[in-house]
């Protein structure tokens, strides 16, 4: 065998060596199958398969984010809006709801529902609208000596000029008889209004004590004989006046 023919022969054995050698290192686990690596356990297949879980979910969450970061300026932006908006809507829709119930609830206390049979003390306008019976009286303006008193009846007024004159003479301590007592009795007297019904006749008694300021008025009147009117805070928050019944004697 000649020289030539033996080295062919070793060169290519040295090839063929070669090519076998690099196809066994290049053998892996998933080209020799699972069942073929013996280093290859349940516990790394199972380490491995969760870690390809959470490599996945990682690439889902970060695809999401680009997704909405680049429909931010745009569609998210506009739904949004829109959800803020409508949440707004509704919050102001249920605030209105609120305020129309209080609001009818004030309502029906202003009214008043049942009159003098349910409250004891009605605004002077709801007074009148329940009902207040007829009697006329009066208001009249008795002068003594360059001072004024304001008073209100509903007796015939000479009748109470005469009432007044005997308190007077029966040394009575107001300041009105006093007054006639000191100037002897002379005195001026004037009727200064007439009225269908007693709250009515208070109410003009209040205002000319408040017009006059009659020097001998000891209280800003308005205490009949079945009424009386008062100023009190209403539901509103205002000073206005109420009416009440009550038993007094005073004429």
């Amino acid at each position: 065998m000649s020289l030539e023919i033996l080295l062919f022969i070793a060169i290519g054995g040295f090839v063929v060596g070669l090519i076998l050698n690099l196809a066994k290192k290049a053998q892996t686990p998933s080209a020799l199958g699972e069942s073929e690596d013996p280093h290859w356990t349940p516990e790394r297949k199972q380490k491995h398969k969760a870690s390809q879980e959470r490599k996945k979910a990682f690439q889902e969450r970060k695809q999401k984010h680009i997704e909405q970061q680049t429909l931010l300026p745009g569609e998210v932006a506009l739904n949004y809006l829109w959800a803020r908006r409508e949440a707004v809507a509704k919050e102001r829709a249920s605030n209105n709801e609120r305020v129309k119930e209080e609001q009818k609830r004030l309502e029906d206390r202003l009214e008043y529902f049942g009159g003098w049979e349910r409250h004891k003390d009605l605004p002077l306008d709801k007074a009148l609208e329940f009902g207040v019976p007829q009697q006329k009286c009066f208001v009249y303006k008795l002068k003594v000596g360059g001072l004024d008193y304001i008073g209100f009846t509903t007796q015939e007024p000479r009748k109470r000029l005469e009432q007044h004159l005997k308190s007077a003479k029966q040394n009575s301590k107001h300041l009105v008889h006093v007054q006639l007592r000191r100037f002897g009795f002379i005195h001026d007297f004037e009727i200064i209004s007439e009225h269908e019904n007693e709250v009515l006749g208070l109410v003009a008694e209040i205002s000319n004590i408040k017009k006059y300021t009659p020097e001998l008025n000891t209280s800003i009147g308005g205490e009949g004989n079945t009424f009386k009117v008062f100023e009190k805070e209403s539901l509103l928050g205002e000073v206005i006046f109420f009416v009440t019944k009550n038993d007094n004697d005073i004429t």
